[in-house]
């Protein structure tokens, strides 16, 4: 780590918050570093001195301890006279200083909050930017869960699950107080497990820098990585894509589907995109694979999404989908087109439900 870098750590160290490793061994071994931190301990031993320093503490001047007559307009006497001012005035003054609190107040209050957006995620994972950012206030805290597998050296592989918490205490342009905690765990973890396992989040603070990525360090063995942007308005997207599809556009993210009134799958993770040409298929072990998209294809029957619902009948059963966000843009309730292959079996992992994109074939306008 650098002296630029290491630089907003050196107030924070100095207020007595705990600071990323990297940074606390630049700051032990750099002597600019070390200077500065001095010199914010001297400017601090200076503040406290003046403020113990009252009026009745100070030595009297010789003038006022002298039993000399005093002319009547004696400067020093001028000092420290009445003087008569206009009740006008005092109003004025009166005015001018509520005038200018509630403008500081007015001020403040008109500050925009400042948005964070990051991503979190294992050192190991593989391709860790399918992990949809999440764009959050200062205040948020959330559990989370990681699931990954990971090549060991005998050709085989290992499955990993990890769970957190994630708090967002604050946000500045330059800084961001975070408070992360995480931990393996070898079977499923309920939220509420989590939130009983690592709810105490005291000691495992950071004051991270935007634009760099943050280590933290997994119980049981593992390190996570954070890194994130803030930003003054909310980006305009969600779980990494648009919040809004375009006219021409469907996105289907952390959907669920639910045929008559059975839940064929929860909300998941998995985001996709589909644009003219292409459809978003999702495939579920013991169903099939669906294939949505915004014109007709062959063996598609019609349905009808209305922002981030929509509906379509195949074979008798009624289906509905639910996604995080709107599933098309433009003008609602949209039509969309939808195909169901009961016979199709993936070549990899066929126990696995999978989201993606790929072009269609035979489609119509």
């Amino acid at each position: 780590m650098e002296c630029l870098e290491a630089q907003p750590f050196v107030s924070v160290l100095y207020d007595g918050e705990k600071v990323p490793e990297q940074a606390a061994e630049h700051i032990s071994g750099c002597v600019s570093c070390r200077r500065q931190l001095h010199d914010y301990a001297a400017i601090g031993a200076e503040l406290r001195l003046a403020e113990s320093q009252s009026a009745d503490g100070l030595p009297r001047p010789a003038w006022l301890a002298s039993t000399a007559p005093r002319g009547r307009f004696l400067p020093a006497r001028a000092l420290t006279a009445r003087v008569a001012v206009p009740r006008f005035a005092l109003g004025l003054a009166a005015g001018l200083i509520l005038a200018l609190s509630i403008g500081i107040n007015h001020m403040r209050a008109q500050a925009p909050a400042l948005w964070f957006q990051f991503r979190v995620y294992p050192a190991d994972l593989r391709g860790p930017e399918s992990i949809p950012p999440r764009v959050v206030k200062s205040g948020y805290r959330e559990p989370m869960g990681w699931f990954w597998t990971r090549d060991k050296t005998e050709g085989s592989r290992s499955f990993n699950k990890a769970a957190g918490i994630v708090s967002v205490v604050n946000i500045q342009t330059g800084r961001v107080r975070l408070a992360v905690r995480a931990r393996r765990y070898e079977e499923d973890p309920h939220p509420n497990q989590v939130e009983r396992d690592l709810g105490n989040l005291k000691g495992h603070e950071y004051a991270y820098v935007p634009g760099h990525t943050l280590q933290i360090p997994i119980e049981g063995g593992g390190t996570l990585l954070l890194n994130g942007q803030v930003f003054e308005q909310q980006p305009k997207l969600a779980w990494g894509y648009p919040l809004e599809p375009g006219a021409s556009q469907m996105i289907l993210t952390h959907l669920a589907l639910v045929r008559d009134k059975q839940v064929l799958t929860t909300p998941g993770g998995a985001s996709a995109i589909a644009e003219n040409g292409t459809g978003i298929c999702l495939y579920l072990p013991g169903q099939g694979l669906f294939t949505f998209a915004l014109q007709r294809f062959e063996g598609a029957v019609k349905g009808e999404a209305s922002w981030s619902e929509a509906q379509f009948t195949i074979d008798g059963h009624d289906f509905y989908l639910f996604s995080g966000s709107p599933i098309t843009g433009g003008e609602q309730p949209h039509d969309i087109w939808v195909s169901l292959k009961a016979d199709y079996l993936p070549t990899k992992n066929p126990d696995h439900g999978v989201l993606f994109s790929r072009a269609l074939s035979g489609t119509h306008n």
